[in-house]
């Protein structure tokens, strides 16, 4: 982890360290009225304190990629199809791990999307787990969902990565891979998506 990454994206724990030990010193040093170490403390103490407050209001692009990752999702989940069609890129496609470009633009995904919804009778779709992970100028946000499904009468898992590449204008949604559909897996999968 870099310090950029340690600065803007701290694991809880960090600052509830530094602020405990902080006060630990602080309240040892006061007792025995020790002016330099309390002082010492008390740096430490606000150390914790500004880390937090840095890592909460400043949100790094792992972040700005995770969320809008789940604000997609939500999209899909909550049928709003202007929404996430909101949050795709003109060059956006969607592919099958290691096979084939099934659709691309934010037109076509969304229009897809929605044509999908419609046939399975999607009745939600819920995020179990994320792992954003960043490689230079490539964020790649691998996501686990469930969805509930009219057709097939119970829950589905699958897994999907949403590649956010850097440009000279920010970062864009190049991207979304499906990676497994129930049981499915690379090709295996294509029947699954509407015909293009």
């Amino acid at each position: 982890m870099s310090f950029t990454d340690t600065l803007f994206h701290t694991p809880w724990w960090l600052p509830a360290l530094l602020i405990l030990i902080g006060a630990v010193v602080f309240y040892y040093a006061n007792n025995r009225q020790e002016t330099r170490i309390r002082t010492v403390g008390l740096a430490i103490a606000c150390m914790g304190v500004l880390l937090a407050t840095v890592s909460y209001f400043v949100d790094t692009d792992l972040e700005k990629a995770e969320e809008r990752t789940r604000q997609i999702v939500k999209a899909v989940d909550g049928k709003d199809w202007p929404k996430l069609r909101s949050l795709l890129d003109p060059s956006t496609s969607v592919s099958i791990a290691n096979a084939v470009t099934m659709y691309r633009g934010a037109d076509q995904i969304a229009a897809k999307a929605q044509e999908a919804s419609d046939r399975y009778g999607v009745q939600s779709v819920t995020i179990t787990s994320t792992e954003p992970r960043q490689d230079q100028t490539l964020i790649t946000v691998s996501v686990s969902v469930v969805s509930i499904q009219t057709y097939v009468g119970a829950p589905i898992t699958s897994r999907w990565e949403f590649d956010y590449q850097e440009s000279a204008d920010g970062w864009h949604l190049s991207e979304i891979r499906a990676m497994e559909i129930g049981r499915q897996q690379g090709e295996g999968m294509q029947h699954m998506f509407p015909a293009r």
